[in-house]
């Protein structure tokens, strides 16, 4: 349902704005939706049981309100959840989203206000808990509360200017001494309030183009060190004949881990370089440069780019250079035809991670290590289109590699997803997945698998129901293994 929201209702707000610019549609959309789920079989390190029951209700609520001036969406559900199995406890979740865009200066200017509470797995590196029907202890509240203000492409005839700066701030509540692992986990969750901020500044015209890029980003950790890096890029140049310039670029980065088993310097990069660039089309280019960084002994390098976009529906960029840690690769590949659409590519970024460490020593049953990684990640996917059946498939693989010591983790996964449109009421689904988890130092290597299957009718457009089958098995050749065979059909309802 939506509704016309008054001007003389808006103004109560204060805002020193346009009355106009405030009014707006008001939409209202609630919703309920329930499951029964006949657990077959689950086996973990402390759940076994067969031929078990789990009931789930969830109501949820879904404001938005949209005009020139201002976006507003709010959305809350409440998830309960009754599980008969012996050990398993009843769950009450809650989850809330706000967020806020105020646009200033004509939408040059929009101002961000949000917030978050969420229930999130705790292992984010375990593919196989997926819901808090099982593996219940392997969840945390999640809140977090960000603000930003952004300057949006405020270009002006060949200039592009941009900026950004935001603040978060991110709770969790880790007080659980049942964590489903006897192993170290990873975690992303960890107490902390981040900023960053970023510029871009552009000018381009047919003698000259220069191009800069900046982001920086500082976090305070409660439990850990803080962390600040700082990376930077400039490119100019200017044509010297038909296609073909003479190009300059030069790169910054700078890491602050504040810990003592990493040398700064270590983490810490510049270069510097100037060659040549060819521009073989509007919006294609290659380029060769020479290089020299700042590392012992002033190293020398050829670095290259290369942008390709012969169509809307064609693009590929691929880069090569180096940073702190050696030659860095970049690769980046879409193509988009009327049926079939692919997407490939390669990146390569430094980020900290929570490391979970069972202890008997702590009076949580475990400690928490800060660990900064390198993560280098490559992932495909393709999808065929077709008037019933929608098909996709995705690859990827992930090396983590920690610069505070050997440890890591390599990660490799697929899925396949399957849609079927039967008759103009009825659709089917199935998905397989695939993970395979390989730690270093623990000589430690996990498989998981997932099979999964639904049918769906839909009674009305407000009202649908489904009947899903799903079987999960995750085997380790060090700890526990889990194993959960589900049955469950579900009723939603929209108002």
């Amino acid at each position: 349902m939506s509704s016309k929201i008054p001007c003389r209702f808006i103004l109560l707000t204060g805002l020193s704005v346009s009355c106009s610019a405030f009014s707006g549609d008001l939409k209202i959309s609630p919703e309920i939706s329930s499951s029964i789920y006949f657990l077959d079989k689950v086996e973990s390190l402390d759940l076994d049981y067969e031929d078990q029951t789990a009931y789930e209700l969830k109501p949820s609520l879904a404001l938005t309100y949209s005009s020139y001036a201002l976006d507003s969406k709010a959305n809350i559900s409440h998830n309960y959840i009754e599980n008969s199995a012996s050990g398993a406890e009843s769950q009450n979740i809650t989850e809330a989203e706000l967020e806020n865009k105020l646009y200033l200066l004509d939408k040059r200017v929009t101002f961000e206000l949000g917030a978050d509470r969420s229930f999130q797995n705790i292992d984010s590196t375990n593919p196989f808990f997926t819901d808090p029907i099982y593996g219940q202890s392997n969840f945390t509240d999640v809140d977090e509360f960000s603000t930003g203000l952004v300057f949006n492409n405020l270009n002006k005839k060949n200039w592009q200017i941009s900026s950004s700066v935001r603040a978060t701030k991110t709770d969790v509540d880790i007080e659980r001494d049942e964590l489903q692992s006897e192993q170290p986990v990873y975690s992303n969750l960890v107490n902390a309030t981040r900023l960053q901020s970023s510029v871009i500044l552009g000018y381009s015209s047919n003698r000259f183009y220069s191009y800069f890029n900046g982001v920086y980003t500082k976090t305070d950790k409660e439990d850990f060190s803080d962390q600040e890096s700082q990376r930077a890029s400039f490119n100019a140049g200017v044509p010297i004949w038909h296609g073909l310039g003479l190009a300059i670029n030069a790169s910054h980065e700078k890491n602050d881990a504040n810990r003592g088993n990493i040398d700064n310097a270590d983490i810490s990069y510049d270069s510097w370089g100037a060659g040549l660039t060819w521009r073989f089309s509007k919006r294609s280019y290659a380029e060769v440069t020479y290089n020299q960084d700042d590392q012992s002994g002033n190293s020398e390098f050829v670095a290259y780019r290369l942008n390709w976009q012969p169509s809307n529906r064609t693009k590929l960029s691929a880069e090569y250079s180096k940073r702190f840690y050696g030659d860095a690769y970049n690769v980046d590949f879409s193509w988009q035809g009327k049926r079939i659409k692919s997407q490939l590519s390669y990146i390569e970024e430094v980020t900290s991670i929570s490391q979970i460490i069972p202890s008997e020593e702590s009076n949580n049953g475990y400690i928490l290590v800060d660990r900064i990684s390198l993560n280098k990640t490559g992932q495909f996917s393709v999808s065929f289109k077709q008037r019933r059946l929608n098909t996709e498939i995705k690859l990827s693989s992930t090396d983590r590699e920690q610069l505070d010591n050997s440890d890591g983790q390599i990660v490799y996964s697929a899925t396949l997803t399957s849609t079927l449109q039967v008759g103009r009421k009825n659709s089917a689904r199935v998905s397989l997945s695939y993970s395979d988890s390989d730690y270093k130092l623990q000589n430690r290597q996990e498989e998981t698998t997932t099979a999964e299957a639904s049918f769906k009718r839909n009674i009305n457009p407000q009202t649908d129901v489904s009947l899903n089958y799903r079987i999960s098995s995750r085997d380790s050749n060090l700890q526990y293994s889990n194993f959960e065979r589900r049955i469950w059909l579900s009723f939603n309802h929209k108002f």
